[in-house]
């Protein structure tokens, strides 16, 4: 690369992103790989989201969702997961839909699916039959239980929650009735999957760098579950051993809702018993030790604390104890989330354009890594079904009588 084209490569990256240049090919569905590539496409890589015609892939259509000014429905799901990137309508189940498929797979650098392992076998789409003609192409999976067919699981269809309950995630809850809080945490095994996809991509693209060669980027639901765990796994290893409890780790009332406290260190009781008026607490032989303040929290702790706080509302609180070292947030409702300060500096809620049918304008997370050297532009918004098929099938260099034959027999759509 001579010194000319170097400068332009460096100035397409400065103004597109890191990424600039990498093609993303997805076949992709809800909510894993939607938000893995939507990682990437923040990040200047172009993706290309392939749906099949007329509906376009199912998030499109879920629950909840809105109604734009041109009368078409959006859904919540997909608003989140497709800004930045080019949608085509294609039907790859067809014999025509797969050799288009295929050329925009030559000149792709990811293709990215998450169906069922083995469901795109047949139609030529698996890592092995695209792996033989393009060596160089990195085929990116996420799936419930991965690629290994000797898995007793392989072939088992999984959502979110079914691997969040088999990877342990569930068996440290509690609560008094004794049964599982199931999805509490939301649909975490499909957005951590999609981190980890993220990932994987990245480190299968440096790897190509060096070696000139792709990979398969096999990414499992519930070995992320698994990958993730770290308190609760650590205590069930070591509950034979000398167990150390967590201190306090809990929710308390102020005058106008609730603020978290964590407190697991001698010296950060001590500042907390100085800050809420109760310096007797650190030289009491019944809270020593971090298992005794959990043993006396709802007698001792939580009355003491949420006397202190009962005038004080709970941003003073958690500031009051951040100026003494002390680890405290508030418990934010959404709505207080969209007028934070903070999230406005980080831009961290970003109006999409559209309202709700309240009128309230609907929101979606921004982006979360910031780059000091090229920073991410603004969010294009989700694309329409099979928008960018004109451009694409243009580039491609099919003609237009071909165009329009694919489009009367339902192949394509826009």
């Amino acid at each position: 690369m001579d010194e000319a084209t170097d400068e332009n490569a460096r100035a397409r990256i400065d103004s597109l992103g890191s990424l600039a240049g990498i093609r993303i090919l997805a076949l992709e569905q809800y909510q894993s790989m939607p938000f893995a590539t939507n990682i990437l496409a923040r990040l200047g890589a172009e993706v290309i989201k392939v749906e099949l015609p007329p509906d376009g892939e199912m998030s499109r259509i879920s629950t909840p969702g809105l109604t734009d000014a041109l009368g078409q429905y959006q859904s919540g799901t997909f608003l989140r997961n497709n800004h930045n990137k080019r949608s085509v309508a294609i039907d790859w189940r067809t014999a025509d839909g797969r050799e288009i498929v295929g050329r925009l797979i030559d000149g792709s650098d990811v293709f990215a699916e998450n169906f069922r392992p083995g469901a795109l076998h047949k139609y030529g789409l698996s890592y092995g039959h695209l792996s033989e003609t393009n060596g160089r192409l990195i085929y990116l999976s996420i799936s419930g239980f991965g690629q290994d067919s000797n898995s007793l699981y392989f072939s088992r269809p999984a959502f979110a929650t079914v691997v969040e309950a088999m990877s342990g995630f569930y068996s440290s809850v509690d609560p008094s009735s004794g049964a599982p809080l199931i999805a509490h945490a939301g649909p975490l095994g499909d957005t951590i999957s999609g981190l980890y996809a993220a990932i994987g991509t990245l480190a299968a693209l440096r790897f190509r760098e060096t070696s000139g060669r792709g990979q398969h980027v096999d990414i499992a639901m519930m070995d992320c579950m698994l990958g993730i765990q770290d308190f609760a796994l650590s205590q069930w290893c070591l509950r034979n051993e000398q167990r150390s409890a967590v201190g306090i780790v809990n929710g308390f009332r102020a005058a106008d809702g609730w603020f978290v406290i964590v407190i697991n260190r001698r010296h950060q009781f001590e500042k907390l018993a100085e800050v809420i008026g109760h310096p007797n607490w650190a030289t009491d032989k019944n809270l020593s030790s971090a298992q005794d303040w959990f043993d006396s929290t709802e007698n001792v702790i939580r009355p003491g604390i949420e006397k202190w706080a009962e005038e004080r509302t709970k941003l003073q609180v958690c500031e009051e104890l951040s100026e003494a070292g002390l680890a405290a947030g508030p418990l934010l409702s959404y709505e207080e989330l969209k007028g934070d300060d903070h999230v406005r500096l980080r831009h961290m809620l970003i109006d999409s354009g559209l309202q709700t049918a309240s009128g309230e304008p609907f929101l979606f997370p921004g982006n979360p890594i910031k780059l000091s050297a090229n920073p991410s532009g603004p969010d294009n918004p989700p694309p329409l079904l099979g928008a960018d098929g004109p451009s694409i099938f243009a580039e491609l260099g099919i003609a237009e009588e071909r165009i329009r034959a694919l489009r009367e027999d339902g192949v394509i759509a826009y």
